[in-house]
């Protein structure tokens, strides 16, 4: 339920941040295909991760991947070299979003897959075979998902896997984060530009424990950026991150945010002498996941920005980018944008609105922190973001405190 924190005067506290997304289901794979499980400390409450952890322990016949991107496309690559006959579908907008891309690969070094509506989407039939693997070509436009999905499993293919992506390659990061976790298990990952050298060394090893994630902090740095005050402690982040979106820290230090690290994690501090910029312009190419979250600050704030290099949104858990622009509209943002950008213009009042989530966890964590600003702001659907971070409205009201000056 969203808590009201339009009375908010201090910000202070200690946030209890979900281990990262991104890197749990990446060793739940690794994991799996070592024969292993992950340790409990590992383990996480968030929807995806859940899904992913119960698909792989129970082994189905018809695996459900639901809203999960990463959950879809991650299996689709486990289950080509997983023995037996395996069924893989989705709830109805997975079933809209695009594989055809990591398909056509797995298909070139010797998988059984055919799609049983579409051509290039799910629901897939998957027969599980020992892949010859060997040279392949990916496009990195539509998603760095397919890139970590052939990767992860490649250290099982008889031949290894040479894959050259072809630019623009977008959300890199990811990429590069998966490579780091298939080291630390022990695989070979060479680099060199956008060509990524798997050799057929199979995982032995797992890290004990999984980072926080940045993706969520970015709503609490987003926070004490929009009320302009607040001191707030969140553990086991590093500043040395494997996660892309560890940038958080970066942007929002430009909107007076301070962080220090300590071997705890961050300590974040707003800064009330910081002078915010007149205008903000950046490439959201390798982050695209805090689009949502900067573009509601900037709005908050009424700084004019432009954000490119996000055309990936149109095809994530909603058309993100088109229901970014619905939403800021209502809050009184005109706006211009095409396939790959988004620009704030100039900022009217806002008046009292409903804000809808699209069953999107991020539009829901993005649009929260202006609830201190807009009192009469609301979010629909709050229980969405059970995808990522279950007990974020507990979280987010437990560091908002209506007693005392604000500031």
């Amino acid at each position: 339920m969203l808590p009201d924190i339009s009375g908010c005067k201090i910000i202070s506290g200690e946030v209890q941040l979900p281990p990262s997304k991104s890197i749990l289901n990446r060793l739940l794979i690794i994991a799996d295909l070592a024969g292993q499980e992950l340790p409990p400390q590992s383990s996480s409450d968030s929807g995806d991760s859940v899904l992913l952890r119960n698909l792989l322990q129970r082994k189905p016949e018809q695996y459900y991947a639901g809203m999960a991107g990463t959950v879809a496309r991650f299996l689709t690559a486990r289950l080509a070299i997983l023995p037996g006959e395996h069924l893989l579908t989705a709830a109805d907008r997975m079933l809209l979003r695009p594989m055809a891309p990591l398909i056509d690969v797995l298909q070139s070094l010797g998988a059984d897959i055919t799609c049983l509506g579409n051509e290039g989407f799910l629901p897939l039939r998957i027969g599980g075979v020992n892949m010859k693997g060997g040279k392949a070509s990916i496009s990195g436009e539509i998603s760095s998902q397919f890139i970590s999905a052939l990767l992860m499993v490649a250290p099982y293919f008889k031949n290894g896997l040479e894959l050259d992506v072809r630019p623009p390659f977008h959300s890199k990061p990811y990429a590069l984060m998966t490579a780091a976790l298939m080291r630390e298990a022990g695989a070979e990952v060479e680099i060199t530009n956008n060509r990524f050298i798997v050799p057929p060394k199979l995982y032995h090893s797992f890290p004990s424990s999984v980072e926080s994630d940045w993706s969520s902090a970015a709503f609490f740095y987003q926070l004490l950026a929009v009320a302009r005050t607040g001191s707030l402690v969140l553990p086991g982040l590093k500043k040395n991150s494997l996660q892309g979106d560890a940038f958080a820290a970066t942007f929002y230090g430009r909107l007076g945010v301070e962080s220090k690290f300590t071997g705890k994690g961050v300590h974040i501090q707003y800064n009330p002498h910081q002078q915010l910029p007149g205008k903000i312009d950046i490439d959201c190419s390798a982050f695209p996941d805090l689009v949502q979250s900067f573009a509601c600050a900037c709005a908050a704030l009424k700084i004019p920005a432009r954000f490119t290099g996000i055309s990936t949104l149109r095809d994530k858990e909603t058309d993100r980018l088109g229901a970014l622009y619905l939403e800021l509209m209502k809050l009184g943002v005109l706006m211009s944008w095409d396939e790959n950008r988004l620009e704030l213009i100039s900022f009217r009042k806002a008046k009292p609105v409903t804000i809808r989530t699209y069953g999107d966890h991020r539009m829901a964590m993005a649009f929260a922190p202006l609830h201190v600003l807009f009192p009469k702001l609301k979010i629909e659907n709050p229980a969405v973001v059970a995808k990522s971070f279950p007990h974020y409205w507990d979280e987010l009201k437990a560091v908002c405190i209506m007693d005392g000056p604000m500031g």
